[in-house]
């Protein structure tokens, strides 16, 4: 049997849950369901059902979201950052797709199975996962692009089609008479009621040779520009920019699946969801009596009276709802939602308009994860900015220094060793840290608790342009190793 080689997607943003995914914070990235990030769960899920190993794993990420994609996955296992892929530039799923082949092909080999999955899907069901898996295996082997379809539960209107046929000699795989583009609400009706349509789901499965053949059967130009970038660029993990940014935005399935003719599908029945809206979230999370989903953040609390139906999510303060039914309620430190739980398309609207103003909540979130902790911005203004940062046992934050801003800190619980200009020194509970602008500075926590500190920064420059940075506990050794600070180009801080 050929080896299944999982690759996963992570890219996107997920706009429609907002406010908690950010530009910053896009929604893979996010702990929605309480057990670790979407991405993080993807990736585990994968390597069981396919039993891949973490070296085997290869993620395709745009360049901007690879140092979070590292940081998440080497939460998991160290071995899972040795295959990240950084796209120059957004070019939809075929390149993508693309690249990802032409990577497999070099490091596992043409036969090996490309497992292609989202990064932000959910999926209840694993045991059904798997056994779609080994169904549309040997289809694979055997030179088909097999996709995978999941029964609709609802005239679903943002989603694609397939119109399935007879089934194939490999139990559990049917030909596809057509794919249909995302329909208005009566034809969706119609599609699910007749039960001959499923859902498409965007999880693929092929050789690494059948696609490759495939692309410059259909989509010679996108192939032949994704392979230049891919061997001219400066490594096999980051194609070259100038040649990869030329290179046609389309999906997959446009550019090669539904030309192409060995096209099969493995109808999937395994809870599945792309969680594409609060309401979804709403359908597959817990309920209590009343059908209410409640969340808590470090500081929040929810109330109830009368609520029915109703999605809350309250990450640092009390709230309290009344006489509700079927909405959505989303609190973060900088921003409010009150939403009817079926208007995903206006939460889209309304951050589009954000986007558009630059403001601030839809571009960054207060709250950061990072491998060293977490922060969160408690207040900002004109010239200041108060932070909170708390920093794991054994974190380090990088090696660094701000142009424009200086720093005050104050200890609130915990321990570490706090080295500025060389000199090194311990700190803990109620000490408190000047830091003067081009002051090269690091911070470490050497106790067994968390080490929380406060942190206000002021100055002419506040936002993270203004840091430079040494080193990086976040990105990859052999891309980005520490240096001394005079031969080391600046990077720019992303928290």
């Amino acid at each position: 049997m050929a080896k299944i080689i999982p690759i996963i997607l992570c890219g996107g943003s997920g706009t429609r849950l907002w406010p908690i995914s950010r530009q910053d914070a896009p929604k893979q990235f996010l702990n929605l369901l309480g057990n670790g990030s979407l991405f993080q769960n993807t990736v585990k899920r994968a390597m069981r059902v396919s039993g891949a190993k973490a070296n085997e794993v290869v993620t395709v990420s745009l360049g901007s979201m690879v140092k979070d994609a590292v940081m998440h996955l080497r939460a998991i296992d160290p071995a899972l950052a040795q295959h990240v892929l950084g796209e120059p530039e957004a070019r939809n799923t075929a390149a993508a797709f693309a690249l990802a082949a032409f990577y497999v092909r070099k490091h596992f080999g043409e036969d090996a199975l490309m497992f292609v999955l989202p990064s932000d899907h959910h999926i209840a069901d694993e045991i059904n996962y798997e056994q779609a898996l080994k169904n549309a295996t040997p289809a694979a082997e055997a030179g088909y692009l097999v996709t995978f379809g999941i029964k609709p539960t609802r005239p679903e209107t943002g989603y694609g089609y397939i119109a399935i046929g007879d089934e194939l000699s490999h139990k559990g795989v049917h030909t596809v008479k057509a794919f249909r583009e995302k329909p208005k609400r009566e034809v969706a009706q119609e599609y699910m009621d007749s039960g001959e349509y499923l859902w498409s789901s965007g999880m693929h499965l092929f050789r690494a040779d059948t696609v490759i053949g495939k692309f410059f059967a259909h989509a010679p130009e996108t192939a032949e520009k994704v392979e230049k970038a891919f061997f001219g660029g400066v490594s096999d993990r980051i194609p070259a920019q100038d040649l990869y940014c030329e290179i046609k935005k389309e999906p997959y399935e446009i550019a090669v699946l539904e030309k192409a003719s060995d096209v099969v599908v493995v109808p999937s029945d395994i809870a599945w969801s792309d969680i594409g809206s609060w309401e979804s979230l709403w359908e597959i999370s817990g309920k209590d009596d009343n059908g209410n989903v409640t969340h808590t953040g470090p500081s929040g609390q929810v109330m109830t009276v009368k609520t029915e139906n109703t999605f809350i999510r309250a990450n640092d303060k009390m709230v309290a709802c009344i006489g509700l039914r079927d909405l959505i309620v989303i609190e973060t430190r900088d921003s409010i939602l009150i939403a009817d739980k079926t208007a995903s398309d206006g939460i889209k609207e309304v951050v589009t308009q954000l986007q558009k103003a630059k403001a601030p909540e839809v571009l960054r979130s207060p709250s950061q994860q990072h491998s060293w902790g977490h922060s969160q911005v408690m207040s900002e203004g004109a010239g200041f900015r108060m932070k909170e940062m708390v920093v794991k046992p054994g974190g380090a934050r990088s090696l660094k220094m701000h142009h424009h801003r200086s720093e005050q800190w104050v200890v609130v619980s915990g321990e570490g060793t706090f080295t500025i200009n060389g000199q090194t020194k311990t700190i803990k509970a109620q000490d408190s840290v000047t830091i003067p602008a081009r002051s090269l500075h690091q911070l470490v926590n050497t106790g067994k608790e968390p080490l929380r500190i406060y942190e206000f920064q002021y100055g002419a420059i506040i936002d993270d342009s203004d840091v430079v940075r040494f080193n990086d506990p976040d990105a990859r050794a052999a891309e980005a190793p520490a240096a001394a600070p005079a031969k080391t180009a600046a990077k720019t801080e992303a928290a």
